[in-house]
Protein backbone atom coordinates (compact mmCIF):
# COMPACT_ATOMS: atom_id res chain seq x y z
CA UNK A 1 0.00 0.00 0.00
CA UNK A 2 1.68 3.54 -1.21
CA UNK A 3 0.81 7.01 0.12
CA UNK A 4 1.80 10.05 -0.59
CA UNK A 5 1.28 12.84 1.40
CA UNK A 6 2.15 16.84 1.01
CA UNK A 7 1.48 19.31 4.30
CA UNK A 8 2.69 21.94 2.24
CA UNK A 9 6.59 21.75 3.64
CA UNK A 10 6.88 17.89 3.82
CA UNK A 11 6.35 15.39 1.49
CA UNK A 12 5.88 11.66 3.20
CA UNK A 13 5.64 8.32 1.83
CA UNK A 14 3.66 5.55 3.51
CA UNK A 15 4.47 1.70 2.98
CA UNK A 16 1.70 -0.85 3.85
CA UNK A 17 0.61 1.62 6.07
CA UNK A 18 3.77 3.16 8.17
CA UNK A 19 5.97 6.19 7.20
CA UNK A 20 9.05 5.06 4.90
CA UNK A 21 10.44 8.26 4.13
CA UNK A 22 10.10 12.00 4.44
CA UNK A 23 11.59 15.23 2.54
CA UNK A 24 11.03 18.78 3.01
CA UNK A 25 10.59 20.52 -0.36
CA UNK A 26 8.55 23.51 -1.49
CA UNK A 27 6.12 22.08 -4.01
CA UNK A 28 4.97 24.28 -6.87
CA UNK A 29 3.16 21.29 -8.54
CA UNK A 30 1.54 22.54 -12.12
CA UNK A 31 -1.31 21.81 -13.38
CA UNK A 32 -0.70 21.54 -16.98
CA UNK A 33 -1.18 17.62 -17.23
CA UNK A 34 -3.76 15.98 -14.97
CA UNK A 35 -3.30 12.36 -13.36
CA UNK A 36 -2.04 9.74 -15.38
CA UNK A 37 -2.85 6.90 -13.42
CA UNK A 38 -0.10 4.05 -15.09
CA UNK A 39 2.15 6.22 -16.83
CA UNK A 40 3.97 9.52 -16.28
CA UNK A 41 3.10 12.52 -17.74
CA UNK A 42 4.45 11.94 -21.28
CA UNK A 43 3.78 8.68 -21.77
CA UNK A 44 7.28 7.13 -21.80
CA UNK A 45 7.03 5.30 -19.04
CA UNK A 46 4.11 2.61 -18.19
CA UNK A 47 3.33 0.62 -15.40
CA UNK A 48 3.38 -3.73 -15.31
CA UNK A 49 1.80 -5.16 -12.30
CA UNK A 50 -1.98 -3.88 -11.00
CA UNK A 51 -3.75 -1.14 -9.12
CA UNK A 52 -6.19 -1.28 -6.71
CA UNK A 53 -8.20 1.20 -4.45
CA UNK A 54 -6.88 4.53 -5.30
CA UNK A 55 -8.13 7.12 -2.83
CA UNK A 56 -7.38 11.28 -3.48
CA UNK A 57 -7.94 13.42 -0.93
CA UNK A 58 -7.21 17.85 -0.52
CA UNK A 59 -5.65 17.82 2.85
CA UNK A 60 -2.33 15.83 4.11
CA UNK A 61 -3.88 12.75 6.04
CA UNK A 62 -2.05 11.89 8.88
CA UNK A 63 -0.13 8.67 10.02
CA UNK A 64 -3.60 6.79 12.01
CA UNK A 65 -5.17 7.81 8.90
CA UNK A 66 -3.37 6.57 6.28
CA UNK A 67 -3.36 3.20 9.01
CA UNK A 68 -6.79 2.89 8.48
CA UNK A 69 -6.86 2.93 5.15
CA UNK A 70 -3.88 0.51 4.78
CA UNK A 71 -5.71 -1.80 7.51
CA UNK A 72 -8.40 -4.18 6.97
CA UNK A 73 -10.09 -3.29 10.18
CA UNK A 74 -13.21 -0.82 9.62
CA UNK A 75 -12.57 1.72 11.77
CA UNK A 76 -14.46 5.30 11.70
CA UNK A 77 -13.68 8.33 10.26
CA UNK A 78 -11.79 10.72 12.39
CA UNK A 79 -12.35 13.54 10.36
CA UNK A 80 -15.34 15.18 9.72
CA UNK A 81 -18.39 15.25 8.58
CA UNK A 82 -20.00 11.92 10.39
CA UNK A 83 -18.57 8.52 8.99
CA UNK A 84 -20.11 7.22 6.00
CA UNK A 85 -19.55 4.86 3.16
CA UNK A 86 -15.74 6.25 2.12
CA UNK A 87 -13.07 6.77 4.97
CA UNK A 88 -12.39 10.33 5.69
CA UNK A 89 -14.74 11.76 3.55
CA UNK A 90 -14.51 15.31 4.64
CA UNK A 91 -11.66 15.81 2.09
CA UNK A 92 -12.02 12.86 -0.31
CA UNK A 93 -11.85 14.34 -3.32
CA UNK A 94 -12.19 10.87 -5.81
CA UNK A 95 -11.86 7.21 -5.49
CA UNK A 96 -11.59 4.36 -7.28
CA UNK A 97 -12.12 1.12 -6.77
CA UNK A 98 -11.84 -0.49 -10.24
CA UNK A 99 -14.41 -2.82 -10.10
CA UNK A 100 -15.41 -4.22 -13.10
CA UNK A 101 -12.06 -3.06 -14.73
CA UNK A 102 -13.55 0.29 -15.04
CA UNK A 103 -12.23 3.39 -13.86
CA UNK A 104 -15.87 5.00 -12.20
CA UNK A 105 -15.04 7.52 -9.10
CA UNK A 106 -17.54 6.69 -6.54
CA UNK A 107 -16.78 10.01 -4.94
CA UNK A 108 -16.35 13.19 -6.94
CA UNK A 109 -18.09 11.68 -10.02
CA UNK A 110 -14.80 12.03 -12.03
CA UNK A 111 -14.88 9.28 -14.04
CA UNK A 112 -12.42 8.33 -16.81
CA UNK A 113 -12.04 6.28 -19.96
CA UNK A 114 -8.72 4.18 -19.73
CA UNK A 115 -6.91 4.26 -22.98
CA UNK A 116 -4.86 1.66 -24.74
CA UNK A 117 -2.18 2.42 -27.27
CA UNK A 118 -3.82 1.36 -31.17
CA UNK A 119 -0.58 0.58 -32.90
CA UNK A 120 -2.51 0.43 -36.12
CA UNK A 121 -3.17 4.16 -36.00
CA UNK A 122 -0.38 5.09 -33.46
CA UNK A 123 -3.29 6.44 -31.24
CA UNK A 124 -4.69 5.91 -28.09
CA UNK A 125 -8.36 4.21 -28.05
CA UNK A 126 -10.64 4.82 -25.50
CA UNK A 127 -12.18 1.79 -23.59
CA UNK A 128 -14.90 1.93 -20.80
CA UNK A 129 -13.74 -0.71 -19.16
CA UNK A 130 -10.50 -3.65 -19.38
CA UNK A 131 -10.36 -7.39 -18.38
CA UNK A 132 -9.76 -7.01 -14.78
CA UNK A 133 -7.73 -8.86 -12.68
CA UNK A 134 -7.65 -10.21 -9.15
CA UNK A 135 -6.94 -7.77 -6.71
CA UNK A 136 -5.29 -7.56 -3.10
CA UNK A 137 -8.69 -8.89 -1.33
CA UNK A 138 -10.08 -10.91 -3.92
CA UNK A 139 -12.22 -8.44 -5.82
CA UNK A 140 -11.24 -6.90 -9.18
CA UNK A 141 -8.45 -4.27 -9.71
CA UNK A 142 -7.25 -2.59 -13.16
CA UNK A 143 -4.46 -4.58 -14.87
CA UNK A 144 -1.64 -2.51 -16.33
CA UNK A 145 1.03 -3.94 -19.29
CA UNK A 146 3.84 -1.93 -19.64
CA UNK A 147 4.30 -3.39 -23.28
CA UNK A 148 0.52 -2.21 -24.67
CA UNK A 149 0.81 1.25 -23.02
CA UNK A 150 -2.17 1.51 -20.85
CA UNK A 151 -3.12 4.52 -18.84
CA UNK A 152 -5.62 6.59 -16.83
CA UNK A 153 -6.09 10.69 -17.48
CA UNK A 154 -9.02 11.45 -14.60
CA UNK A 155 -9.72 15.63 -13.96
CA UNK A 156 -10.03 15.41 -10.43
CA UNK A 157 -6.22 16.80 -9.10
CA UNK A 158 -6.62 19.53 -11.79
CA UNK A 159 -9.92 20.58 -11.14
CA UNK A 160 -9.77 20.80 -7.37
CA UNK A 161 -6.38 22.45 -7.30
CA UNK A 162 -3.89 20.14 -5.75
CA UNK A 163 -1.44 21.83 -7.16
CA UNK A 164 0.87 24.32 -6.44
CA UNK A 165 1.77 23.90 -2.59
CA UNK A 166 -1.77 22.93 -1.66
CA UNK A 167 -1.88 19.56 0.88
CA UNK A 168 -2.65 16.46 -0.84
CA UNK A 169 -3.00 12.58 -0.13
CA UNK A 170 -2.85 9.88 -3.13
CA UNK A 171 -2.76 6.17 -1.44
CA UNK A 172 -3.49 3.08 -4.14
CA UNK A 173 -2.62 -0.48 -3.95
CA UNK A 174 0.26 -2.01 -6.46
CA UNK A 175 1.50 -4.72 -7.32
CA UNK A 176 4.16 -4.30 -9.05
CA UNK A 177 5.38 -6.91 -11.57
CA UNK A 178 8.26 -5.17 -13.06
CA UNK A 179 10.82 -2.44 -11.84
CA UNK A 180 11.36 -1.42 -14.97
CA UNK A 181 10.68 2.79 -13.64
CA UNK A 182 7.27 2.10 -15.10
CA UNK A 183 4.84 4.94 -13.02
CA UNK A 184 1.76 4.39 -10.76
CA UNK A 185 0.81 8.07 -11.09
CA UNK A 186 1.81 11.34 -12.19
CA UNK A 187 0.21 14.90 -12.37
CA UNK A 188 1.80 18.47 -13.14
CA UNK A 189 5.03 19.28 -15.55
CA UNK A 190 8.69 18.55 -15.82
CA UNK A 191 9.49 22.39 -16.16
CA UNK A 192 11.26 23.07 -12.50
CA UNK A 193 12.25 21.66 -9.46
CA UNK A 194 9.00 20.96 -7.74
CA UNK A 195 6.70 20.93 -10.16
CA UNK A 196 5.17 17.63 -10.68
CA UNK A 197 3.75 14.88 -8.12
CA UNK A 198 4.15 11.28 -8.41
CA UNK A 199 5.11 7.67 -7.67
CA UNK A 200 7.35 5.62 -10.39
CA UNK A 201 8.58 1.71 -9.36
CA UNK A 202 12.58 2.37 -10.18
CA UNK A 203 14.92 -0.43 -12.11
CA UNK A 204 15.45 -2.46 -8.46
CA UNK A 205 13.31 -4.31 -6.75
CA UNK A 206 11.88 -2.79 -3.77
CA UNK A 207 12.73 1.00 -4.60
CA UNK A 208 10.41 3.40 -5.42
CA UNK A 209 11.15 7.12 -6.49
CA UNK A 210 9.06 10.36 -5.50
CA UNK A 211 8.81 11.94 -8.64
CA UNK A 212 8.82 15.80 -8.12
CA UNK A 213 10.88 16.82 -10.83
CA UNK A 214 14.02 17.88 -11.46
CA UNK A 215 16.44 17.41 -8.77
CA UNK A 216 13.49 17.33 -5.90
CA UNK A 217 13.10 13.68 -7.40
CA UNK A 218 13.10 11.22 -4.32
CA UNK A 219 14.32 7.29 -4.63
CA UNK A 220 13.52 5.55 -1.33
CA UNK A 221 14.47 1.85 -0.86
CA UNK A 222 11.74 -0.02 1.19
CA UNK A 223 12.55 -1.88 3.87
CA UNK A 224 9.21 -2.08 5.44
CA UNK A 225 8.61 -4.48 9.09
CA UNK A 226 12.10 -5.45 9.40
CA UNK A 227 10.73 -8.43 11.33
CA UNK A 228 9.75 -10.36 7.98
CA UNK A 229 10.89 -9.51 4.44
CA UNK A 230 8.88 -8.49 1.78
CA UNK A 231 7.03 -10.61 -0.32
CA UNK A 232 7.37 -8.30 -4.10
CA UNK A 233 5.19 -11.02 -5.67
CA UNK A 234 2.21 -10.01 -3.18
CA UNK A 235 -0.06 -6.55 -3.69
CA UNK A 236 1.47 -3.53 -1.36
Amino acid sequence: HYCLTYDGSDITLYFDGVPEATATAPLDTMSSYSIFVGSDIFHEYFLTGALDELYIYESALDAEAIYVLYSTVTAAPTLTPAPSSFYFEGTLVSYYSFENGNATDAQGGYDASINVYNEGTESYDEHNYLSATPGRSGEDALPFDGSTYVYVPLAAVTENDLTGDDERTICVWARIDEWNNGFLYEYGSRDSDGSSFGLAASDAEGNVTMKLSGSYDTVVEIHGNSSYPIDWDYWH
